[in-house]
């Protein structure tokens, strides 16, 4: 890990000073969101606390060939349409009906109790109903990744989608092209999708 740090400050300084700024906010006061400094990374967009849509939301407006979201825990309240996880779920429907493939895969491990699976199979069923393609990891599985690409963009981050991931959690993340990222990132879903199946 260390290593990787390194190797991450010497291509990318800007990045590392904004993480740096963005911790040392939280040091001082971590009782509230701490948005993400503004900085200029040459390899990717960070975002904290609460800016995930801001990023993500334009992306998927914008979604041309793909649209794959891989995430540990949704939330998904369909009754509440300014919730940002509705939102979100209405524009990657307005993409499948574009012609945009889209592809969800959700945790069912039972890892975070019988709850956490009931919400991911109920926000599953919804998106099914919307006409999305949505399958569940094998139940011996822990899938704790949390990740959305657009076609050859990716986020990737520590939210769910949920409230708290989106809106009132201390979580950190960043947008990025970075190509061999993207494709690392595109194949684990690869992978992952061919052993998914139903929620059972």
């Amino acid at each position: 890990f260390a290593s990787r740090t390194i190797d991450w400050e010497a291509g990318d300084p800007a990045a590392v000073t904004q993480l740096h700024a963005w911790l040392d906010k939280l040091w001082s006061d971590s009782a509230k969101n701490q948005p993400m400094p503004t900085g200029k990374s040459s390899v990717a967009t960070l975002y904290a606390d609460g800016g995930y849509f801001a990023l993500a939301a334009p992306l998927v407006d914008a979604a041309k060939s793909r649209i794959w979201l891989c995430t540990y825990g949704m939330n998904l309240d369909p009754s509440n349409a300014t919730s940002p996880v509705t939102q979100l779920v209405n524009k990657i429907a307005a993409a499948k009906k574009r012609g945009v493939q889209v592809r969800v895969a959700l945790d069912q491990s039972g890892d975070w109790a019988e709850l956490g699976n009931d919400i991911n199979a109920e926000s599953g069923l919804h998106m099914a109903k919307l006409g999305l393609e949505v399958r569940a990891d094998p139940k011996e599985i822990v899938t704790h990744a949390k990740f959305l690409l657009v076609d050859d963009t990716l986020m990737l981050g520590s939210n769910n989608w949920s409230y708290g991931g989106f809106q009132s959690y201390h979580e950190v993340g960043c947008r990025t092209g970075h190509t061999a990222t993207v494709q690392a990132l595109a194949a684990f879903f690869d992978k992952l999708w061919a052993v998914s199946g139903p929620f059972v």
